[in-house]
């Protein structure tokens, strides 16, 4: 498996992060493509196709991407030979930060499910989503965006009834095998750990995490030693051990 790079990017100000939209149309789905689509489906249902944003590359504050579809991005990871170019998601993962009643910071982690399209069964930090692409009208999106997309997926993801608050973006994962690009927030709760209820139970109508828990920042590098990790996760460890 291809390890996952991590750009931290330091306390940057979210406010200074752009989104760059080319306009490059959507690439169409070859017949090759649609045959390969169609058998993955078979055994994932779930599986849907759809328009989502494809990082190209990022200099300093601004990211570049362009429309793609995740039928592509599924099929990709078959056989990419019948991909060019090759699509990587723009993402979304939160650094979600709750401190106990002594003091010690601990962030949220998420089982993956066995129905999601890849890295089922390993431990991921979340929320996490892809970032929705906005109307073809819109070139560009902003800090909010990537905050608004965190709300969705925090209230989607987890029982989890808190207040919270946007912090800097503190990295960008680049995933190959996965084929994601990440954008790392840091979300700050307000209420002591202990009061959070319930503490690590998904969903139970939605299928993305099997399982849910906190944990404290001083033991995160064992985790991912001792937990099936997804790479990104993994490469976020040093940064999340430098929290507690």
């Amino acid at each position: 498996m291809t390890p996952s790079e991590a750009i931290e990017l330091g306390d940057t100000d979210p406010a200074s992060i752009t989104i760059r939209i080319t306009d490059e149309p959507v690439p169409p789905a070859t017949r090759a493509v649609v045959e390969c689509w169609d058998a993955m489906r078979i055994d994932k249902p779930r599986l849907f196709n759809g328009t989502l944003l494809s990082y190209t590359e990022h200099r300093g504050s601004e990211i570049t991407v362009r429309r793609d579809s995740y039928q592509r991005m599924a099929v990709q990871a078959v056989d990419a030979s019948l991909i060019s170019p090759p699509v990587m998601q723009l993402s979304v993962t939160g650094l979600l930060v709750a401190r106990d009643n002594a003091g010690k910071p601990h962030v949220f982690v998420g089982r993956r499910s066995h129905e999601t399209r890849i890295y089922g069964g390993l431990w991921e930090l979340g929320p996490a989503g892809g970032i929705d692409p906005p109307p073809v009208s819109h070139t560009s999106l902003n800090h909010l965006d990537v905050f608004r997309q965190l709300e969705i997926e925090l209230h989607e993801e987890t029982r989890l009834n808190i207040d919270w608050s946007a912090g800097p973006i503190v990295a960008l994962t680049i995933d190959r095998h996965a084929t994601a690009a990440d954008i790392i927030m840091r979300m700050d709760v307000g209420s002591p750990l202990e009061d959070i209820t319930p503490h690590a139970q998904p969903r139970k109508h939605r299928w993305e995490y099997e399982a849910t828990r906190w944990v404290a920042c001083h033991e995160f590098e064992q985790f991912v030693l001792d937990a099936p990790c997804i790479p990104p996760t993994i490469s976020l460890a040093k940064l999340v051990g430098a929290l507690a």
